[in-house]
């Protein structure tokens, strides 16, 4: 496989990938019973649909870390040493909620199922506990400073849009603050980020037959 192709395909991996985190952003608060979501949370992950919600999720960060490095490959020379820390912690922050993501898959429906384990859900025991905390404290600062300093490489390479590089962190940070303010806002900022993934993607797989990339 040539480097063209790897990238169309990586472009092609980004876009499939950023499509199935609009699916969860939305399928999670339009299918899901949002009212257990304070109160009961065991009641929400017992929900039939809960499994394939939150699996599209990890499928859509998995198919997403092609893109990164593609794309990261594409203008790592301009990047220098902060655009390659954006890239190590864009990467690192995906694995991390993918880590999530897999409790979410594997043992909150075992929890949420045993009669003597329900509690670490209701009750909040994982949530609240100070390991789980700075797990989440940590991805989210990942997330935060890697896609500033990732887009900001992006966009000052010429290679590719600065509206999509932009849109991609604008939507991170929607998604980061939206709990603190409404469901609708971390919703936008998914799919804001989406949209602005897809632009990405869009010019890695046109530049890729260029003699620049290729």
């Amino acid at each position: 496989m040539n480097l063209s192709t790897l990238h169309k395909t990586s472009g092609w991996s980004f876009i499939a990938g950023a499509s199935l985190l609009v699916v969860y952003s939305v399928a999670f608060f339009a299918c899901l019973p949002m009212a257990s979501m304070g109160d009961n949370f065991a009641a929400l992950v017992s929900d039939p649909d809960w499994l394939w919600i939150v699996s599209s999720a990890f499928f859509g960060l998995l198919l997403m870390l092609p893109g990164y490095t593609a794309i990261y490959s594409v203008t790592f020379r301009s990047g220098g040493w902060a655009g390659l820390t954006g890239y190590v912690l864009i990467v690192f922050a995906n694995l991390l909620q993918m880590c999530k993501v897999t409790w979410e898959i594997f043992i909150y429906p075992i929890l949420a199922h045993g009669s003597n384990t329900t509690f670490l859900l209701s009750d909040r025991v994982i949530k609240n506990d100070p390991g789980v905390g700075v797990f989440r404290w940590i991805a989210s600062l990942s997330i935060l400073v890697g896609i500033i300093l990732f887009c900001r490489m992006v966009a000052r390479s010429g290679h590719f849009g600065k509206a999509g590089a932009w849109g991609m962190a604008g939507g991170a940070i929607l998604y980061g603050i939206g709990p603190l303010l409404s469901v609708s806002v971390a919703i936008g900022g998914i799919v804001l980020f989406a949209a602005g993934a897809m632009c990405l993607a869009g010019c890695l797989i046109r530049n890729a037959s260029s003699s620049g990339i290729s």
